[in-house]
């Protein structure tokens, strides 16, 4: 399954500046293409809608600056809104209240019966297989899920000033911990084993890689 994020435009929400007006346009017409999606379900890494268990030996590059984070929308159990942002532009998620739909009385209801909130937070993170370079993007929506990718993002942030224009190499593991109520809960992990560049264009030009990267950190969004 091919991911393609589009940013809708729906009522209040106008996100306007949390991305390039190059990116936007490409998102608006084409959709940001993130490859195939990756997730961890009960214990299991599973790629794509096919669901192919992920071996514990393959590894993934991490593309820091393809980190996304936000809210998405569903009805009738399809996505059909997303207000996301790239880390790296200092995207502000939104509080939930500025979302709108907030009237619990036009809320789906779960298998239980429960009113269930159409928007929920999610985050996206691109990652490269590197014994096949296939692009995959894990996304969750889980707060163990959440924070796994922020504390990738922490181990980022601390250590990427020693390995310059380079990614770290992540395994995807799994923890578990035993939950008063619900015994033995199984949760993800991205566990570092390396660090390395994210193509042959930042292996080839590292200087070139580390300006660029540090230009987009630094970038101030100008709305128009």
């Amino acid at each position: 399954m091919t991911m393609q994020l589009v940013k809708a435009q729906t009522g209040a929400i106008t996100p306007a500046t949390e991305v390039s007006p190059w990116r936007q346009a490409a998102n608006e017409e084409q959709g940001a293409s993130f490859g195939t999606l990756l997730k961890f379900v009960k214990g299991d890494w599973l790629l794509g809608e096919e669901q192919t268990e992920v071996t514990p030996t393959t590894m993934f590059i991490a593309n820091m600056h393809e980190y996304w984070r936000g809210w998405i929308k569903w009805q009738n159990r399809e996505p059909i809104a997303h207000l996301i942002g790239r880390v790296v532009d200092r995207f502000h998620v939104p509080p939930r209240e500025e979302l709108g739909d907030l009237d619990e009385a036009h809320w789906e209801t779960d298998s239980a019966g429960a009113k269930r909130d159409p928007w929920q937070r999610v985050v996206y993170l691109v990652l490269r297989n590197t014994s096949n370079d296939e692009i995959v993007t894990f996304t969750s929506t889980s707060d163990g899920g959440r924070k796994a990718v922020a504390k990738l993002a922490d181990r980022f942030d601390r250590q990427r000033h020693k390995h310059p224009a380079q990614m770290p190499t992540v395994a995807l593991k799994q923890e578990s911990y035993q939950h008063p109520e619900y015994g033995k809960v199984l949760k993800l992990k991205f566990e570092v084993v390396g660090w390395d560049f994210w193509d042959e264009d930042a292996k080839n030009d590292p200087a070139g890689t580390l300006r660029q990267q540090q230009a987009d950190e630094m970038d101030d969004q100008i709305p128009f």
